[in-house]
Formats: structure tokens, sequence, C-alpha cells
């Protein structure tokens, strides 16, 4: 992996937000994945949670191995890496004791809580920032954002990968 400071275009940060939103107002936690090139640290795409295989409630959010397999084919195929994922939470971004234990636990993978699932803040510094290291979870720098555009945004599950 990267050890850069990962760089996302404001139009991803935007959908991220809009996609949080959108499922927040229905008290439900969402969530998704970051994807830069190979090598590279500057997110190109962004691939957002969709139905079948993901379970949402307003205190828990979960993606089965299916979609998360689908996912991760789909990227090594287009020439992607995943450096980062997301989700949100109802009210604080704390890491939950679900997420450090069943998040990814790959060493130098980052995960982003965005709060206040109904109305979350439009800037990453205002998400908190995790990378797991050395066998645990913590704080990370937010990503920074840049005037670049996003290659796409697709929608992933147990289904497939798809555009949005």
């Amino acid at each position: 992996m990267s050890s850069s400071r990962l760089s996302i275009p404001l139009e991803g940060v935007e959908a991220v937000v809009r996609e949080t939103s959108q499922y927040g107002m229905s008290c439900l936690e969402t969530g998704g994945f970051f994807l830069a090139h190979s090598g590279e640290s500057i997110i190109s795409s962004i691939a957002m949670a969709g139905n079948t295989g993901v379970s949402r409630h307003h205190n828990f959010f979960q993606i089965s191995a299916s979609a998360i397999d689908r996912l991760f084919v789909y990227a090594d195929a287009a020439g992607y890496w995943i450096p980062a994922q997301f989700h949100s939470h109802r009210f604080t971004a704390d890491m939950s004791l679900v997420d450090e234990d069943h998040g990814f636990r790959a060493e130098d993978f980052i995960s982003t809580i965005l709060p206040h699932y109904n109305k979350p803040p439009n800037h990453p510094e205002n998400w908190t920032w995790w990378k797991f290291s050395g066998g645990s979870w913590v704080t990370s720098q937010s990503a920074m954002l840049y005037n670049g555009c996003l290659e796409c945004i697709v929608e992933f599950d147990e289904d497939g990968v798809r555009d949005r």
C-alpha cells in the first residue's frame, strides 16, 4: 500500500455525503470504499454499497463476503487498489467495538466514519479517520481535498459491480 496521504476530489466527497444523508434520513447506516489506481493515493473511483448481501440498520452496517469479493475482483481487473472504506454512524464518528473487531484488519488499511448520518459533515476533516497499524486501529490524518474529478462511481453487492 502507498503510505501517502489520500486525496479525494470534491465531487467524491459530495457523493459520499449525499449517499450517507439519503440513507441517514431513513435512520440507516451505509458505506462503501475508495478506489485508486495501483500505487497511487489519489482516489479515482468510489464504490457505494448496493442492496443484495448488504445489511443496514440504525446502528449497524454489514457487507457480505460475497459482495466484497465482487468489488475486489472488479478493482483488480480495472487496475485499482482499495486503500480505504467509509461508513456512517448515527451520532459520533467513534470506532465501535463492532468496527474494531469486524472491520478490515489489514496493515495500513484506512477506515473513515461519517458522524450524524442524517446530516453528515461535508468536509473530510470533520469525519474521523483511522488506520490499522501494528495490530490495532489508531487515529489518522484525514484525506485531503483536491480539484480533480472522479473517473466513476459504482455500486456493488452480491449481484456484481455496475456504474451509477
